[in-house]
């Protein structure tokens, strides 16, 4: 899971980065930090992880959620 938060975070950077108006901006943030975005959906999969594997799993979720609502 740990790959795959890398890969959001630099995937969510590239499309922000690529965005030309406040239409698209809105959009990115609904599919990203709305609440049936992609960051909801990997934080409600937090919870199938293996127990060992959870803290560090939550940690960069939470760490990649406030870094996108930040850039937001």
């Amino acid at each position: 899971m740990l790959y795959e938060i890398t890969d959001l975070r630099r995937e969510a950077a590239q499309r922000l980065a690529a965005l030309n108006n406040l239409q698209e901006l809105s959009h990115w943030r609904s599919a990203y930090l709305g609440r049936a975005g992609t960051v909801s959906g990997l934080l409600r999969r937090l919870g199938t992880l293996p127990q060992a594997e959870r803290p560090a799993a939550g940690r960069a979720a939470n760490a990649l959620k406030k870094v996108l609502e930040q850039a937001y």
